[in-house]
Formats: C-alpha cells, sequence, structure tokens
C-alpha cells in the first residue's frame, strides 16, 4: 500500500515537471529571456577567464622573480645593530 503511493506520487510529480516544461518551451519572451542570460553569463565567463590569465601570468613572474633573485644564506648582510650612547629610553 505505501510503495502503491510512493509511485503515484512520483509519477505525479513527474507528469507535471512534464508538463510544465512544455507549456513554456513554445513561449517566446521565455526563450528571448533565456537567450540574454545566456549572453550575459558568457560574456562574465570571458571576463573571468581573463582576470584569471592575468592573475597566472602574475604568478609566474613573481615565482620566476623570486626563484631568480635567490641567494646563499651566507650572503645575506648581517642585521644592523644601533650604536652605543644611541638608544632612547635612556636619561
Amino acid at each position: 500500500m505505501f510503495s502503491f503511493l510512493l509511485m503515484v506520487l512520483v509519477l505525479g510529480m513527474v507528469a507535471r515537471w512534464v508538463l510544465t516544461s512544455a507549456g513554456e518551451r513554445g513561449n517566446p519572451e521565455l526563450e528571448a529571456r533565456h537567450t540574454a542570460e545566456i549572453a550575459r553569463l558568457r560574456e562574465e565567463m570571458d571576463q573571468l577567464q581573463g582576470q584569471v590569465m592575468r592573475l597566472t601570468d602574475e604568478q609566474s613572474f613573481l615565482t620566476r622573480l623570486l626563484a631568480e633573485g635567490e641567494r646563499p644564506a651566507g650572503t645575506l648582510p648581517p642585521a644592523q645593530s644601533s650604536p652605543p650612547g644611541t638608544e632612547t629610553g635612556d636619561s
């Protein structure tokens, strides 16, 4: 009994989905809106692709700069300390 009610419910939902989608296919206003929305989404995807390409180029450039500018630890200049007598806070 429960399985029969579940099957009727599922078939009813499928029938409703088929009927509503069939009614929207012939509506030129909806098709024009969908076409405009798809065109807008394509433009945004193109812009996004351009930004991703720019970021990729920047990342590879920075990676190359860091790789070329890498020095061994011994070649770095020592940390500078302040000369004696110039410390602040002494009166």
